[in-house]
């Protein structure tokens, strides 16, 4: 196994010489397979190549300097998250009585409801009238949805988990028609949400994926072996991946990383029988790291099927009630959570604004992410409730007061 030593400049020299003699890495072959209709064709892009790839257990010496900066990076996310976005007023009487347009990927599951849920509330407390559509993971209905708020009349659309990369054609449409657009849930936070776009309002999910591994690397004990699973397809997976793939190589660990493919159109059948059978073929393994939760929901029972409970440990992003509860029964060592009110409250906040006429700075609203442990989680006392879980009444009081009310 390779041991890991104490600069990137002395990690640079020991590949260099010892690359052939790692006699114990591993070959697993990627477990997913792209899906090549349904999904891909409703992400319009070419997947990343998904074949398999090298990766081993690495002997974990921490290097102090990276263990303090791990440190650092998992207690600032524990910490209560505050209010750090737009603090100009809105003139509401220009936005009171628009109809605007929410369009998103899916709105069957939870996630994507609450949000769109939370949206609809701060329009109605301000007397605009929010129109909310499930495209049903279909990029001709989402395409005629937005051609529909075009027709409409609407003073703007936000969309969730769909962009230029599914529905170019009617994003310039709506955006030739004069209506603002903004995204959520779909790329990450300082990335480029595409033409046609005016501003988006996300979450940072290359941090969150070095997060992740910071976490990991901070509980691996004398090894680390990580496995990454998510979807190639969806640009907010891809960055988070991307995260995950760099920390590890920053930490001199990128032999001991592998990331996969998932399929969204067969996971919850394929995804626990996959894991059983990279756990099983490589006992090294005792990280994994899907990109959400309900990623993590159908890992568990292939780690479960592996009998590797006591070895593996897991953390997801996105904070639904489910992966909560898995984190704070132990089974899950982690989630980096994020309140869906406020998101959905600030998604309405910013365009509004690009209906009221101001000028707006890329990501202005700065989402959080909390992370939750079991230790976070034995202080709160309702996780299912996200005002315990983020303490976040002040951020409505503070859009109700910037919005006159």
């Amino acid at each position: 196994m390779k041991q890991i030593p104490r600069s990137r400049s002395e990690q640079i020299k020991e590949d260099g010489m010892n690359f052939g003699k790692r006699g114990r890495l591993t070959v697993r072959v990627s477990v997913l397979a792209m899906a090549l209709t349904g999904t891909l064709m409703l992400a319009g892009c070419t997947p990343p190549d998904s074949g398999g790839t090298e990766g081993g257990s690495a002997n974990v010496e921490f290097d102090e300097t990276a263990r303090s900066e791990a440190q650092k990076n998992v207690d600032a996310l524990t910490a209560v998250p505050s209010y750090n976005g737009p603090t100009e007023q809105i003139d509401m009487s220009l936005v009171k009585g628009k109809k605007l347009y929410l369009i998103a990927f899916d709105l069957s599951n939870d996630f994507n409801r609450r949000l769109a849920d939370s949206f609809e509330e701060a329009a109605k407390l301000v007397g605009a009238e929010a129109v909310l559509l499930s495209s049903g993971i279909d990029s001709g209905v989402a395409a005629s949805y937005i051609d529909q708020a075009v027709a409409d009349g609407a003073a703007g659309i936000a969309l969730l988990s769909i962009g230029v990369e599914q529905v170019p054609s009617a994003i310039q449409n709506a955006a030739s028609a004069g209506i603002p657009i903004v995204t959520m849930a779909q790329t990450s936070a300082g990335s480029d949400p595409g033409e046609g776009i005016v501003n988006q309002v996300t979450v940072n999910t290359t941090d969150i994926g070095a997060a992740q591994v910071d976490l990991a690397y901070l509980s691996s004990g004398e090894s680390l072996d990580v496995v990454a699973y998510g979807g190639y397809t969806l640009p907010q997976d891809v960055s988070q991946l991307a995260g995950q793939e760099a920390r590890m190589a920053e930490l001199g660990l990128e032999d001991a990383f592998v990331k996969n493919d998932v399929n969204l159109n067969t996971f919850q059948t394929a995804l626990p029988g996959i894991v059983q059978s990279a756990i099983t073929a490589d006992p090294g393994v005792n990280w994994v790291l899907p990109t959400w939760d309900v990623l993590g929901t159908y890992v568990l029972p292939g780690i479960r099927s592996a009998q590797a409970e006591d070895r593996v440990q897991v953390s997801t992003w996105n904070g639904i009630p489910a992966a909560m509860e898995l984190v704070q029964d132990g089974e899950q060592a982690g989630v980096f959570g994020v309140p869906l009110r406020w998101w959905g409250w600030a998604t309405f906040d910013m365009l509004a604004r690009y209906i009221a006429g101001q000028d707006v700075a890329p990501d202005a609203e700065n989402l959080p992410v909390r992370l939750f442990t079991p230790e976070v989680l034995a202080d709160i006392d309702d996780i299912g409730d996200e005002q315990s879980l983020y303490e976040d009444d002040h951020v409505f009081d503070t859009y109700r007061e910037l919005w006159g009310l």
